[in-house]
């Protein structure tokens, strides 16, 4: 009979999954490591216009770049830039898990 220690990650394992290696890490860069981004782009930043045109020099400037979005954004900040990408054909995603960024930013509405 395996030891309760063994019993208890495999119970753990199966209730939460696996663990993550650097999970905040991951979380930070939406599921991949710090070494495997080239271009970083606050909330903040996706929300102002004057970014699009860095980010499209980016695109242009390295095709073989992937993008991966946070869909916790909003789909108005992150519309331009998925036209962007669609526009230079790059392969981008959209991850929307609870994991990657809890919940939108509220809008202010007044």
């Amino acid at each position: 009979m395996p030891d309760k220690d063994q019993m208890t990650s495999h119970l753990d394992n199966a209730m939460y999954g696996p663990p993550k290696l650097h999970p905040d890490e991951q979380r930070t860069y939406l599921g991949t490591f710090r070494e495997r981004v080239d271009l970083l782009m606050s909330i903040k930043q996706l929300q102002h216009a004057e970014y699009q045109t860095e980010f499209q020099t980016e695109l242009k400037a390295h095709p073989d770049y992937q993008v991966i979005f946070n869909g916790h954004t909003g789909m108005e900040a992150l519309k331009p830039y998925i036209q962007i990408a669609g526009q230079l054909q790059r392969a981008f995603t959209i991850v929307q898990d609870d994991f990657y960024g809890g919940k939108p930013p509220i809008r202010d509405w007044w």
